[in-house]
């Protein structure tokens, strides 16, 4: 198999230790993950590839880990891990078909895009090492992916012929980014008068077509005031790379309304709104002087 990025350098990191662990995002929570197994002694010399994780949170953050049967240490000088991903299941893009490529060495980490018809380097990525295993983070929309990616891994070290794939073969993985309701946009209600309508509304970045729901609630002192669900929009994104669009995902609309009581002036409005998809909640509370 032929490997076409190990030409392409890599900017050297410092491993400072406090530098290689990101830092978790408070209150996020794994709502994807998938495991694979590769048979282990089936190269000599060369990292050998004895299973792949990779996973995402509710922000649609990835991470990626590899276990490596012949490195008790770690990644030494010369190794390479690279994982090669076709985030647009089109062929006729990127190379055969791979558009992004991660990269990991002893001494860096990168993120590779097809771009031109060469590999370039778009980014250095947040990596772990904690012997045998190496991982690496990078955000959903680094790699314009929402829903269906495909992969494989490939290891080896400069100097050899010798490599690790997996899966063994002509195999690839497949895995499915979960994405139930990322806010991208919040438009909260800004003034609330005495006798007219108040409104709010969220933009969310979804994994599918199936609609969230929405309910409204509100109230004005103890008076409770009726809230009305807006009607929700899903379009299919895309973005321009080098010419060529690709689907990143869906973006749902949600808006809720509520007619303030002639009567209300000098009171505390009180609203919510409440948005659900996919086991995924998002619930937001606006408070109001009514003018």
């Amino acid at each position: 198999m032929q490997n076409p990025i190990r030409h392409l350098a890599v900017a050297a990191i410092a491993l400072a230790a406090a530098a290689l662990l990101p830092a978790a995002a408070p209150g996020r929570t794994t709502v994807g993950s998938a495991a694979w197994a590769d048979p282990a002694a089936d190269v000599a010399t060369v990292p050998d590839v004895t299973s792949v994780v990779i996973a995402n949170d509710d922000a649609g953050q990835l991470s990626l880990t590899v276990a490596l049967a012949n490195r008790p240490a770690g990644l030494t000088t010369g190794d390479y891990v690279q994982a090669y991903l076709d985030t647009d299941a089109d062929a006729s893009t990127g190379d055969n078909g791979w558009n992004y490529a991660v990269q990991l060495q002893s001494d860096g980490w990168a993120l590779f895009e097809w771009s031109g018809g060469a590999w370039v380097s778009r980014l250095q990525l947040d990596a772990t090492f904690a012997a045998p295993t190496s991982s690496v983070q990078f955000a959903h929309d680094a790699i314009r992916a929402v829903g269906l990616i495909e992969f494989f891994v490939y290891a080896g070290t400069e100097g050899t012929t010798d490599y690790d794939v997996a899966p063994d073969g002509e195999e690839t993985y497949e895995y499915m980014l979960s994405l139930p309701l990322l806010l991208e946009e919040l438009s909260a209600p800004q003034n609330a008068r005495a006798g007219r309508k108040l409104s709010a509304s969220a933009t969310f970045l979804v994994d599918g077509e199936a609609l969230p729901t929405v309910a409204c609630a509100g109230r004005v002192g103890r008076t409770r005031v009726a809230g009305k669900g807006g009607a929700l929009r899903i379009l299919v994104l895309a973005r321009g790379a080098n010419g060529v669009s690709t689907t990143l995902g869906y973006e749902a609309w949600a808006t809720c309304d509520w007619t303030i009581p002639k009567r209300a002036r000098g009171k505390a409005f009180v609203g919510t709104m409440t948005v659900t998809r996919s086991g995924a909640h998002f619930t937001r509370t606006f408070r109001l002087r009514v003018r």
